[in-house]
């Protein structure tokens, strides 16, 4: 079998942005946790940026969830 395929793609630079949220902490509000990903690709196209961005948003979700639970403790 074969196939013809037509690509009509064009190769741009665009800005991308980062995302960034903050969790001050009680006990030592001085110290960070940084977790972060890449949103780009060199060699495996979405499959492997959007990976670890799957795992960072679930965490950011997470810690959120967490976050709001604890604020209505207090």
């Amino acid at each position: 079998m074969k196939v013809r395929l037509e690509v009509n793609n064009e190769l741009v630079t665009k800005p991308i942005y980062n995302v960034i949220g903050t969790i001050v902490g009680r006990e030592e509000p001085d110290r960070m946790v940084l977790i972060g990903s890449h949103r780009d690709a060199w060699a495996f196209g979405a499959i492997d940026a959007t990976s670890a961005i799957a795992v960072t948003m679930e965490i950011s979700r997470a810690l959120g969830k967490y976050r709001s639970i604890e604020m209505t403790v207090c």
